[in-house]
Formats: structure tokens, sequence, C-alpha cells
């Protein structure tokens, strides 16, 4: 099932820190769940797709939010819930609210996860989805380098 919220309650927030902090690579991790709620304070109009099992636990999260007057998006999901659609139907959740979406998505294997092994990049499954990637776009901060992708509505 998937919600839409503006506001995350507290167990959301925390459910996500750990969520973002397992999934991402380590060089985006956030310290504590309050450097967090932090981040999540800051973006502009920000709305939450929380997807949850049966159990009610969250398993995937797409976010959208503002930024220099587009639309931006990120997108999780737990790795045991991977490759099953539920990226697909996150993402089209926002689709329906939006005509477009910007990212940012690493396009390489130099990156790794809490656990220790590899972040895998996620630009096939974005290309899949009809993101086009904008290579002249790159993003090159010392936690996170990667490239603009962009979706729109036809």
């Amino acid at each position: 099932m998937i919600t839409k919220v503006k506001e995350l309650d507290v167990n959301q927030a925390k459910s996500l820190y750990e969520l973002w902090n397992r999934e991402y690579p380590v060089s985006l991790q956030f310290s504590t769940p309050q450097a967090f709620i932090d981040y999540l304070t800051q973006l502009e109009a920000p709305t939450h797709y929380l997807l949850q099992n049966q159990r009610q636990e969250i398993i995937g999260w797409c976010f959208t939010f503002l930024r220099t007057a587009e639309v931006w998006f990120g997108l999780l999901v737990n790795q045991q819930q991977q490759k099953k659609g539920f990226g697909r139907k996150l993402l089209e959740q926002a689709q329906k609210d939006h005509q477009r979406l910007n990212g940012w998505a690493v396009d390489h294997s130099l990156y790794v996860k809490e656990d220790g092994k590899p972040y895998q990049s996620p630009m096939n499954f974005y290309l899949k989805q009809g993101f086009t990637k904008l290579p002249k776009n790159r993003l090159l901060k010392a936690q996170l380098r990667a490239v603009q992708i962009r979706w729109e509505r036809e």
C-alpha cells in the first residue's frame, strides 16, 4: 500500500532514516536521526510516497520537493524488496502528480553501502522508466558524484 503524506510522523522519519543509511552509499549517510530530520525539514514543498508491507513497515519511499522552481525526487526501496516492481509503482505515483521529475543518479560502481556491498547504479532502472540522462549536468561533490536524470510527461 502506498500512502502519500506531506509531513512525516516521528516513527516514519526514524524508519526512513534507517532505510536511507542502509540503502544509499556510506558517503550519504546521516550520523543521527536528527540530522536526517534536519535535511528533510529544509526541503521545499515535500511530498512523501510511503510503501508499506502488511506489517505496516516502510519498505519503499519516493519523495518530491522543489528546488530552483523544478520538481526533484529521491527514491529508495529496501534491498530485499527490489526487482519486484515497487520502485516503478512509487515512481508512477509521483509521476501522476507532476509533469516533470528531476533527480541525481549514480552512474558508476565506486560506492559502498553500509553492509560493505557495492552500491549498484540505478541508472538502467531509471532509463527503463522513461528517464533521460543529462550527461552535461553532473554533480561532483565530495560525498556524491552523479548525473542528472529527467522524466517528462509526453
